[in-house]
């Protein structure tokens, strides 16, 4: 699993290519530095996957039943819009039209890396989002960060 940090400014060019910066690919596994799986993220971002981390996302994903139908949505959903793309030799992807329509994307893009996630904004969104932090920020720590340490615990 990655272990992922920093938020670059980056752009798209006119044929959709966005390259990915050298800070970031150095965090990468060396065996998923060139395969890549875009897909639909949440909020209105796209979701990048390092190949490795694909397979352990995917693994849970299909791990879900085929006889539940909120199951079978969700797999539907999830992978509506997967794409595996490669890093080409200038260390770019190819971001499809239906992606960057899905984002919003125009010249002007954030790759936000942060856990196991990378995601790529357009920077109008990226700025709205991180810019509107929750009124009970402190008291969402609170609740989330105790959970997570109650987790940790039982492991």
């Amino acid at each position: 699993m990655g272990n992922f940090l920093g938020t670059y400014e980056v752009k798209m060019d006119t044929k959709g290519r966005v390259r990915l910066p050298s800070a970031l690919l150095r965090q990468i596994a060396e065996s998923s530095r060139r395969e890549f799986v875009l897909n639909r993220g949440f909020e209105g971002c796209i979701s990048l996957f390092p190949i490795e981390e694909w397979k352990n996302v995917s693994e849970v994903v299909n791990s879900l039943s085929p006889f539940r139908k909120e199951d079978r949505e969700f797999q539907r959903y999830f992978y509506r819009a997967a794409t595996q793309v490669e890093l080409d030799s200038n260390d770019r992807l190819l971001i499809g039209k239906s992606l960057q329509d899905f984002a919003e994307l125009k010249d002007d893009i954030v790759i936000h890396a942060y856990a196991n996630s990378i995601d790529i904004w357009s920077a109008i969104k990226y700025n709205e989002m991180i810019n509107k932090e929750p009124e009970d920020f402190s008291d969402m720590a609170d609740r989330v960060m105790t959970a997570a340490l109650d987790k940790l615990k039982k492991n």
